[in-house]
């Protein structure tokens, strides 16, 4: 089972953990530098995308040490061609912010095209602004004879920045194979409106609409050359270069009522080409088919570059067959993961960020159903399937419908997830996968907390089902780091406050704050999350703070503290129902039984 996620440097996952020649096809749609910040876009408890978004990762370069390490890899590679090239382009543009992105990509690509099985191709998607830049790169890295194609896509029809430049609609998406024996699946775009309606001008008196195509053979056969006796009762002759099929196939083809007989005897006999059955026109290398997601699509997630899944499974379907291996080192959202799992593909995707890799579980686990981890494997949030459970095991004191109390509530538990699991038995399309490099117990979710703290605020409220407050953006945030939504009163959607402390210096008067930020919110609760234990002391403030009743009767903790190693014990916060998808937008269930680029100089 090859299905992965990897939170991480993509540089340092694939030096580390990708062999040599095990992947079949790559896309990569790197993030470029646009002079801001990318985001993830979240829902308000309305249901509308929130003011707020989740700053998934600043996307400018610039030439800085990181640069000069990626500039001197290149030089060292082995790869003369590129590492001049490198050279050359740093001597014309000196140490700006598009050489640091030229730098930091090029040491990629040629770790890309070490993995990159023999009969593999690459797909990388870019804008204009640098893809002249990334092309001659590309040739250095696979050489010029590699390239096999540059397609355009036509991205959007919206004509912004018109009156002093012409519009920009498109994208480039370079195509590169390793050697000649490249995999490659012929691709089709639908027919036009106006094609069908001037070819396909035939119908069955099913209702059936086809077009009539020639059995004249285009070279001179003789042993096709026969007299056909048809169903009808008329013989017709052949064309002198002979039919284009055998007297078997015509005989089948006049049994299964795909033979046009003409009107006149002596006209030629035709076959029919069923509209329904046409794969559509051959595709080319401009692309203006596939639309961009609307605001109003099913598939949006409110990531900015995500990209259209039909865009994948064009690319998936001509360059890769079931069950070869797809990598996305650039993955975002997941739309590439995404389409190789539903078309059969073994995946790996790659991120940088915890919200990322978040963003992708939630989206396979909405596409895909709930029971979606390899076996032993991890997630770095809690599966849809566990927090439905949880959220309707009874609580301590309390009596279920069936009678039975909570001293039942572990078999009870059980049995639920028992019961799903045999449900998911036997469903070919059951999603495996597992994530790596996220925390996976208490010592390594502690190294995260040590070493990079405004990583596991992202992490670990994801992890608990909250929405990071204001996108986790640095700077104030009055006390506030998340949210936890639920369902309240009146089915009216509630939020509580999250507080996260990585540090391992906790105390009480940092509980007193979270306390304070509730009675100034007028929040129902506060969830004060630490990555070690609490002191007595902080124990008794929190419990000082009250309870909340909730709408299904029972009594909350205003204030709790919760910890780490609560987490990895499998408890949640304690709260009423909670209300997910007022915070995360859903991926549409799979049925299975970009911005623009700014300056870079």
């Amino acid at each position: 089972m090859t299905n992965k996620l990897y939170y991480g440097d993509n540089l340092d996952v694939l030096r580390t953990h990708i062999s040599d020649e095990s992947v079949d096809l790559i896309y990569l749609d790197p993030p470029f530098n646009s002079n801001a910040n990318y985001n993830i876009l979240f829902k308000s408890p309305a249901g509308k995308s929130a003011d707020s978004q989740i700053e998934a990762f600043e996307d400018t370069w610039h030439w800085n040490d990181k640069a000069e390490a990626a500039f001197h890899d290149v030089m060292v590679s082995g790869n003369t061609d590129v590492a001049e090239l490198l050279r050359a382009m740093r001597g014309f543009l000196k140490e700006n912010d598009m050489m640091a992105y030229l730098a930091m990509m090029a040491v990629r690509l040629i770790e890309l095209h070490r993995v990159l099985k023999p009969t593999g191709s690459l797909y990388l998607h870019c804008d204009p602004t640098a893809s002249h830049y990334l092309k001659l790169l590309l040739d250095g890295v696979f050489g010029a004879l590699s390239f096999r194609s540059e397609i355009i896509w036509k991205r959007t029809s919206a004509h912004a920045n018109s009156r002093r430049n012409f519009a920009g609609v498109h994208d480039v998406i370079f195509l590169y194979a390793k050697t000649s024996n490249f995999i490659h699946n012929e691709a089709f775009t639908p027919y036009s409106q106006t094609y069908i309606d001037e070819h396909f001008v035939h119908l069955d008196p099913d209702g059936r609409r086809f077009r009539r195509s020639d059995l004249r053979n285009p070279g001179v056969r003789p042993n096709l050359t026969y007299d056909f006796t048809a169903s009808n009762g008329i013989t017709y002759k052949p064309h002198p270069n002979g039919w284009a099929v055998s007297r078997e196939v015509m005989e089948q083809l006049d049994r299964e009522g795909r033979l046009f007989f003409p009107k006149k005897e002596d006209a030629r006999l035709r076959k029919k080409i069923y509209l329904d059955e046409s794969p559509g026109v051959p595709a080319t290398d401009f692309w203006d088919d596939l639309p961009p997601i609307h605001a109003s699509a099913q598939e949006r997630l409110g990531y900015p570059t995500q990209k259209p899944l039909a865009l994948l499974e064009r690319i998936l379907n001509a360059s890769s067959n079931p069950g070869d291996v797809v990598l996305d080192p650039f993955c975002g959202c997941g739309t590439a993961v995404d389409a190789a799992q539903k078309l059969g593909r073994q995946w790996i995707g790659i991120d940088v960020t915890h919200l990322s890799i978040g963003l992708i579980e939630r989206r396979l686990q909405d596409r895909y159903g709930p029971n979606v981890l390899a076996k032993g494997a991890k997630a770095s949030t809690p599966s849809r399937h566990a927090e439905l459970v949880s959220a309707s095991m009874p609580q301590s004191g309390s009596e279920t419908g069936t009678g039975q109390t909570s001293t039942d509530g572990e078999a009870w538990v059980l049995k639920q997830v028992q019961d799903d699991a045999g449900a998911l038995q036997g469903n070919p399309n059951q999603l495996a996968y597992e994530v790596i490099g996220t925390p996976n117990d208490k010592d390594s979710a502690l190294k995260l907390a040590a070493e990079e703290p405004h990583q596991f605020q992202y992490w670990i409220t994801q992890a608990v089902d909250g929405q990071p407050y204001q996108g986790g953006r640095k700077g104030a945030d009055r006390g506030i780091d998340g949210y936890l939504y639920f369902t309240g009163h009146d089915r009216k959607t509630e939020a509580a406050i999250i507080s996260v402390k990585a540090g391992r210096n906790v105390g009480v008067a940092m509980v007193r704050d979270l306390k304070g930020v509730i009675e100034r919110e007028k929040a129902p609760i506060g969830i004060f999350i630490c990555a070690v234990n609490p002191t007595r002391e902080m124990e008794r403030e929190a419990a000082a703070a009250g309870v909340y009743e909730g709408a299904d009767g029972r009594t909350y903790p205003r204030l709790q503290i919760y910890t780490l190693a609560e987490y990895f014990a499998g408890l949640r916060p304690k709260v009423p129902l909670l209300d997910r998808q007022a915070a995360y937008k859903k991926a549409a269930r799979e049925d299975v039984g970009k911005g623009r680029q700014g300056s870079l100089l």
